[in-house]
């Protein structure tokens, strides 16, 4: 039998055990809520959500579940070197509860979750057509100078191309997540 401090340590201990435990099943089901509603594009965004969750998971001494919620965006991702470095998670903790934050800095994640329109261009400002030196699909890549770009998406099996793409349902792919989550932590 455990005396006062050794029973208040393995208590502690198996309620931390616990706290990770939800941590991993929370953000898997946020994730598995994104994954539902969020667009495939050309993949950048799933790239994102990647490297922010694999920073999440990395952070978490538990983490079966947020790996396995995390193989679908990997399926999805472009690779774009760019669109990971636009995706940051972190964990903080203390003794009573943890922090999780996920943050993906991409302003058409944004415009996708709101049905906001998004425009052509580069971070320079160019709107033309993708530079010759620009790979296929790579975020942000090169424009040349004017104003005859397109992007290029695919909607209902049928690929689209336009300069401003508008009329964007929202997605919600966020506020699904978090009413998953939401549903989760209820037990319903």
């Amino acid at each position: 039998m455990l005396n006062g401090p050794e029973f208040i340590k393995s208590m502690e201990e198996e309620l931390r055990a616990g706290l990770n435990e939800q941590v991993d099943t929370l953000m898997s089901e946020f994730l598995d809520g994104v994954n539902e509603k969020l667009p495939v594009e050309n993949g950048h965004a799933h790239e994102a959500f990647k490297a922010a969750s694999e920073s999440i998971a990395s952070s978490l001494p538990v983490s079966k579940s947020l790996r396995q919620s995390i193989t679908p965006f990997a399926n999805a991702g472009s690779g774009d070197s760019m669109a990971k470095s636009k995706g940051e998670g972190s964990v903080s903790s203390t003794d009573t509860k943890v922090t999780v934050k996920l943050s993906i800095n991409l302003p058409f994640v944004y415009k996708l979750e709101y049905g906001l329109p998004i425009k052509v261009g580069d971070l320079a400002g160019n709107k033309g057509t993708k530079a010759e030196s620009t790979p296929r699909g790579s975020l942000y890549g090169p424009r040349n100078p004017g104003n005859t770009g397109l992007l290029v998406w695919v909607e209902n099996g049928v690929t689209r191309r336009a300069k401003i793409r508008n009329n964007i349902t929202p997605y919600g792919f966020f506020r699904n997540g978090i009413q998953k989550v939401k549903i989760k932590a209820k037990g319903k």
